[in-house]
This record gives C-alpha cells, structure tokens and sequence, in this order.
C-alpha cells in the first residue's frame, strides 16, 4: 500500500494552482480536469486538463501533468497533440518544482 500525502483533489488543485501562475487567470478560461488517476508504480497523481488559452478561443489545450503523492509538487507536464492525443513533451523536468505553500 502506498501511503498518499496527497490526495486527487489536492493534486487537481495543485495544477489549476500551476496554469493560473505560469498563464494568469485570464489566459486561462473554462478550465477542466477531466480525469484524475493514481499511477501505483511511479507514485504519481497523473491528472488529465483542459482551457481555453484566452477568452475568444475556439479550440480547448489538453494537458497530462504529473503530480507527487508524497509531497506536493508537479514532476511533469506535456501538451496532447489536438489531433491524435498523442503525448508531445514540452517541458522538460521542471527545473524549478512548484510547491504548494501550507
């Protein structure tokens, strides 16, 4: 059993918190999550995304973004291709890991 810190809701919390700093709230309309799930082997939250990157946008952005179930912290995040929903990387490991104060 793993023991989690962090739960799905915080971990969704933790990237609506991410996109409204690196974007600011208005660059980030509509925002949804639409899948949270636990990955037992890497310990990580895997919380699927989406927005509108600006009030008069047509097409929604998807995201993967990868956070730790034992500390409060983003580990990864990549762009969906719109088309095929492959996975494209567009950020390396963070080099500066968010954290979530209290």
């Amino acid at each position: 059993m793993v023991d989690k810190k962090v739960d799905g809701r915080q971990a969704s919390e933790l990237v609506r918190d991410y996109f409204d700093n690196v974007h600011g709230n208005f660059m980030v309309c509509d925002f949804r999550i639409k899948k949270t799930e636990f990955d037992s082997k890497t310990k990580h939250w895997i919380v699927n995304c989406s927005f509108l990157p600006h009030m008069s946008a047509r097409e929604r952005i998807e995201y993967e973004v990868e956070v730790n179930a034992q500390e409060p912290m983003i580990e990864r995040v990549t762009l969906l291709d719109e088309v095929t929903g492959d996975k494209e990387k567009i950020i390396e490991e963070l080099e500066h890991r968010l954290r979530v104060a209290g």
